[in-house]
């Protein structure tokens, strides 16, 4: 028995297969997927899912893997394998191995994307006949072509049966094609697929059977469900009650339950599924302790969990018998490890930025804000080339300098870390009083915490100059200085206080606050004020706000916004500040509008403090400058970016 945690880490039966612990890695598609016919994953893939089992996962679920070929929503993105191909097979081998090879059962995620497979040019296949948001049409879906799908889903199981996985995902919630059919949001068929719950569910007791024909009863199989789809007010959808009453049908034809919430049919859905900063750890254990009492079968939980106090307490109070982890294991794929081994405290937290799905999911490429391996997770697994040990000046302890200071340490070099004020943490400080900000200062304080036992010299309101880097000699510097708030050519800004410098040194605010500037830091500090009961106008000149956000975060943003009506002005030019409020001129109509305002703050971006970069650059011979210091930007760009310069060293 495990004496940190002795629930979480006991054994449990699905199926036939005997689970280490309670802890799962949940699905996760990645978006670099090879354009060959069959989507195979690439050999950077490979080494992402062996990372998951290495850190001590019970199961590896790989993400959405498409069934049938009408089934793959390519006018949305191309993340998923084409599992129905039996050209999938022999790289899927391969990946499965690596994950065996820690003791991690290996699992697949089926998937059929249903209406959201439609768009402009290409027909789809859905429950019913629809024209889509985005004008895509949608077949409703014969005996004929339901039977076709089934067998989709049978034979793409066959093909992970033999690719090595121990079992399959059939997933039917989050609005994908089963969770369609279930839904009477999308359900309005009159024949024996819709109208009665048990004719919504009619598709997937299909499947399951046809399954347990195909590659036999002992071949186990989980369903993922929206324990409730949360739909608007007066809009119909799939509630927990009718989800107790599935799970009873399911209960004793499949062998593991998975309750997850929400539809993506709507934008604020993602954000019930993936909770946001702005939503509660483990908001969605409520669906499946309902449901549990009711079924046999063990029952999964998942979205946001992360500490493992709340996992054991989750198993514990029989809220659920296993829990689920995504995003937590991209920050830290050892989570389970180090929870097992009782060092917590070693586990890197997630800052729920939505760096990794939400940029991810645009650009291709999945990435992490804390953990710059993720994206080249080999590096996890392959020595870097050895390296003479150094000695390593770093400027200024944000994120950026003191990833560098870890990484050249677990090199084997000597580091000393200067920064100017009088802790560590950077600009990220800021987000320390923000109560939607409370993962990002677990990170921050983690990262603190381990610089300050790493073994590295910190000096604290120590400044890096000229004369420090000739007096300490160091073989190479490693500027990371950070960037100034922008001042913006107002006339009477100086009546104004930059966003950063009243979050650093903790200024009242009062009631009517003005902030110049809609980007991502004047939108999440209307929120702020908003929540605590203030009245902020966010004034921008740009026709829309917060647009460098990435997209699951902007659907968070926006819940928050319309929740609280913040008062966003588009199109709109300052043209100055006086003591008692702001004007501006409407870039449309040319008319001049004045907003009384107690409190002033003006958030236009952030400049490099490139001049000390070329002060430093001059008396340095080895010499790199990472983060803000080199272009303002994210948390992500200052983690790897240490990291990189601690690489190269």
């Amino acid at each position: 028995m495990n004496k940190n945690y002795p629930h979480l880490f006991s054994p449990i039966k699905v199926g036939k297969l005997t689970l280490k612990s309670r802890l799962i890695a949940s699905p996760i598609s990645l978006f670099d997927l090879e354009s060959a016919e069959e989507h195979r994953h690439t050999i950077s893939d490979l080494f992402f899912y062996k990372l998951r089992a290495a850190g001590g996962a019970a199961i590896v679920t790989l993400g959405d893997s498409i069934v049938h070929p009408s089934g793959n929503a390519e006018g949305l993105n191309t993340d998923k394998t084409m599992i129905y191909m039996s050209k999938s097979i022999p790289f899927l081998c391969d990946i499965t191995d690596e994950i065996h090879r820690y003791g991690a059962w290996a699992n697949i995620e089926l998937n059929h994307d249903g209406r959201r497979a439609a768009f402009p040019g290409r027909d789809g296949w859905g429950v019913e006949d629809m024209i889509t948001e985005n004008g895509g049409k949608v077949i409703g879906m014969n005996e004929e072509m339901i039977d076709e799908v089934v067998d989709g889903f049978a034979k793409s199981a066959l093909n992970a049966k033999k690719a090595g996985f121990d079992m399959v995902m059939l997933h039917a919630g989050h609005g994908w094609l089963l969770g369609q059919f279930l839904s009477p949001f999308c359900n309005h068929r009159t024949d024996r697929f819709g109208g009665s719950l048990e004719n919504r569910a009619r598709i997937l007791m299909m499947i399951i059977d046809r399954i347990h024909q195909y590659c036999g009863r002992d071949f186990p199989i989980e369903v993922r469900i929206s324990g409730d789809e949360c739909t608007p007010e007066g809009v119909p959808g799939f509630t927990i009650d009718q989800a107790i009453e599935l799970a009873k049908m399911l209960d004793g034809k499949i062998d593991l339950l998975h309750v997850s919430a929400g539809t993506d049919l709507f934008e604020y859905g993602c954000v019930i599924s993936h909770p946001s900063m702005f939503s509660p750890h483990g908001m969605n254990v409520k669906y499946a302790k309902a449901i549990k009492p009711h079924v046999k079968m063990p029952v999964v939980t998942v979205g946001s969990i992360s500490d493992p106090e709340m996992m054991e307490e989750i198993i514990s109070s029989g809220a659920a018998d296993i829990v689920a982890c995504g995003r937590s294991l991209i920050a830290d794929p050892y989570l389970p490890d180090k929870a097992r081994k009782g060092l917590a405290g070693e586990i890197r937290p997630c800052m729920r930025c939505f760096q990794c799905l939400g940029v991810g999911g645009w650009n291709g490429n999945l990435r992490c804000s804390v953990n710059p391996v993720i994206g080249r997770a080999w590096e996890a697994f392959i020595p870097a080339p050895a390296t003479i040990p150094k000695t390593v000046l770093i400027a200024g302890g944000g994120p950026g300098g003191m990833q560098a200071a870890l990484t050249a340490i677990e090199r084997g070099h000597k580091v000393i870390l200067c920064e100017k004020d009088s802790a560590l943490g950077g600009t990220i400080r800021y987000g320390r009083n923000v109560w939607f900000k409370a993962d990002m200062t677990n990170y921050m304080n983690y990262m603190i915490d381990h610089v300050m036992k790493s073994g590295a010299e910190i000096r604290l309101n120590t400044e890096v100059t000229n004369q420090l880097i000739e007096e300490i000699a160091p073989d190479c510097v490693i500027c990371a200085v950070g960037a100034t708030p922008i001042v913006p050519p107002i006339k009477g800004i100086e009546k104004a206080t930059s966003l950063l410098d009243s979050y650093m040194n903790e200024l009242p605010v009062g009631d009517k606050v003005v902030i110049i500037g809609g980007g991502l830091a004047g939108i999440e500090a209307a929120i702020e004020y908003g929540h605590d009961g203030k009245h902020p106008v966010v004034i921008e000149m740009r026709d829309d706000y917060a647009p460098e956000c990435n997209a699951m975060h902007r659907f968070a943003i926006n819940t928050q916004i319309e929740n609280l009506k913040t008062d966003i002005r588009l199109n709109a030019k300052c043209i100055m500040v006086e003591d008692d409020g702001v004007t501006y001129e409407d870039i449309n109509t040319g008319e001049k509008v004045k907003v009384e305002a107690d409190t002033i703050l003006y958030a236009a971006g952030m400049r490099p403090r490139e001049d000390v970069v070329e002060e430093l650059r001059a008396a340095s011979e080895e010499f790199q400058w990472i983060g803000d210091c080199r272009k303002a930007g994210q948390v992500i760009g200052a983690t790897r970016g240490g990291y990189e310069a601690a690489m190269n060293i």
